[in-house]
């Protein structure tokens, strides 16, 4: 029962009220900058949720739902577009300081940016709405960037779709490193 301010009558409310923070309340209480009270009330059932780059697993779930939400909402003709394994891998790459909102937020701008009729959407479409500091290492519109877990034959795969008509897969400096092979073997692999 609640009393409006200036009412006369106690109003029945019946509600459930769900919050979240990133905060530590209980540090927060102890510092006087939170309630006791108020975090009793509302302390029923805590859900502990780690921030989405920690959780790169539920990127993809959520951002196709995400997807077919905002495209669902724009009127879209058919089934919602997906994403490619490289663009996946590009938004796993992202650190999410906006959290699941970002994320949502971000489905969001693709999809009023798509145009009619795209099936599958690559990371030259996502590539532009992400922050610089994701895209900077990654060289986006000249490399080719692979999922963890991809076997060599799927990656080469990925890197011949890529690769411009009649031109060949050069090797980038480091790469060699990062796979943990000696350069030859990098060079050999990447003419096969």
């Amino acid at each position: 029962m609640v009393q409006r301010i200036g009412g006369e009558l106690p109003v029945a409310l019946d509600v459930r009220v769900v919050v979240a923070t990133h905060r530590p309340l209980e540090e927060r209480v102890s510092s006087g900058l939170f309630r006791q009270d108020l975090l009793f009330r509302l302390n029923v059932l805590l859900l502990r949720l780690p921030p989405l780059r920690q959780r790169p697993g539920d990127i993809e779930l959520l951002a196709q739902r995400f997807l077919a939400n905002s495209v669902r909402d724009m009127e879209w003709e058919g089934a919602p577009p997906t994403l490619t394994p490289e663009a996946l891998a590009l938004l796993q790459t992202h650190r999410w300081p906006g959290n699941v909102r970002e994320l949502r937020n971000l489905m969001a701008r693709l999809a009023v940016r798509l145009p009619r009729g795209v099936r599958e959407i690559g990371v030259e479409l996502i590539a532009p709405l992400l922050p610089a500091t994701t895209t900077a290492g990654a060289e986006m519109r000249e490399g080719v960037l692979i999922p963890k877990g991809t076997t060599l034959a799927d990656g080469r795969m990925a890197a011949h779709r890529r690769r411009p008509q009649g031109g060949r897969l050069q090797p980038q400096p480091g790469g060699q490193a990062v796979l943990g092979i000696g350069e030859r073997t990098l060079r050999r692999k990447l003419n096969q």
